[in-house]
C-alpha cells in the first residue's frame, strides 16, 4: 500500500527566518479586503442578473435549463445527485474542514491545514450569508421559499464547496517543497493530482445537483463557484504570510 507521503508536505517551501506579527497581521487585513471586495462583487453580479440582464441571464440561461432538466430527470440520478448534493451542506463541509484539518495538521505537526481550511469555511459562509441577504433573490422559482436559508442567490452549497474543498486542491497542487524525496516520486505525484482531480470533479458535481434537483438556478450556481473560488484562491496565496509552512521538529 502507498502511503500518501504528500498528505505530510508544506504548503508552501519554507522561508529563511522568521515571520513576524506585523506581516501575519497585514495579509489578515488583505484578506479582510479582499472578502470585502468580494462580497461587493457577489453583489454586483446579483443586481447584474436580476436588474441589469435578467433577459439575458434568467430568461436566456435560468429557464431553459430548467425546463430541459425538468423534462429529462430519471428517479435514480435524481437520489444519486441529492446525496451528492449533502456534500455541500454547512454541516458536512464545516466537519470536512475540521476533521480533514486536524487529520492534515497532525501529519505535518503543524497547524497550517487547518488555519487554512477555517478560513476557507468562515469566509466562504461569510460570503454567502452577505451576498444573500444584499441580493435576496428567492431560491428556484420551482419552490417558492421564504426565508434567509433559502435565498437562492448565490447557492451556498456551490459558495461553500468552491471555497473549502477548492483550498485543500489548491495547496495539494502546490509544487513540492524541501522533501524532493516524497513529493517528487511518480507515485506521489499521481495521488496528488487525483486527489485535486477528485476535489474539483466534487465541487462541480455538487453545483450541477442542485440545479439538477430543482433546488438553485444555474445563475445561482455559478456565482457561487465564481465567489468561492475566488476566494479559495485567496486564502491558498496567503499562508506563508501568516503562518510558517515548516514542519515542528519532534
Amino acid at each position: 500500500m502507498i502511503e500518501p507521503r504528500w498528505l505530510a508536505r508544506p504548503l508552501i517551501p519554507a522561508p529563511s527566518g522568521e515571520r513576524s506579527r506585523p506581516g501575519r497581521r497585514g495579509a489578515a487585513g488583505r484578506l479582510a479586503v479582499t472578502l470585502a471586495v468580494l462580497i461587493l462583487f457577489g453583489w454586483g453580479m446579483g443586481v447584474l442578473v436580476l436588474h441589469v440582464a435578467p433577459g439575458v441571464f434568467h430568461t436566456g440561461l435560468d429557464r431553459p435549463v430548467n425546463r430541459w432538466l425538468h423534462g429529462h430527470r430519471s428517479r435514480g440520478l435524481t437520489h444519486a445527485l441529492r446525496r451528492a448534493a449533502d456534500l455541500g451542506s454547512e454541516v458536512v463541509v464545516l466537519a470536512v474542514a475540521v476533521v480533514g484539518g486536524v487529520i492534515w495538521a497532525a501529519r505535518r505537526r503543524h497547524a497550517a491545514p487547518l488555519v487554512a481550511l477555517g478560513l476557507a469555511y468562515t469566509g466562504g459562509a461569510g460570503i454567502t450569508l452577505a451576498v444573500k441577504l444584499l441580493v435576496r433573490r428567492g431560491q428556484s422559482e420551482l419552490h417558492g421559499l421564504t426565508g434567509v436559508t433559502q435565498l437562492g442567490f448565490p447557492s451556498g452549497h456551490a459558495t461553500l464547496a468552491a471555497a473549502v474543498y477548492g483550498t485543500a486542491a489548491v495547496l495539494l497542487s502546490r509544487p513540492a517543497g524541501p522533501r524532493p524525496a516524497h513529493n517528487g516520486s511518480p507515485a506521489g505525484r499521481w495521488l496528488r493530482t487525483g486527489a485535486v482531480a477528485g476535489l474539483v470533479a466534487l465541487v462541480i458535481t455538487i453545483g450541477v445537483a442542485r440545479v439538477y434537483n430543482g433546488q438553485h438556478d444555474t445563475t445561482d450556481v455559478l456565482a457561487g463557484w465564481i465567489l468561492g473560488g475566488l476566494w479559495a484562491r485567496a486564502v491558498a496565496s496567503r499562508p506563508r504570510a501568516w503562518m510558517s509552512a515548516s514542519p515542528r521538529t519532534r
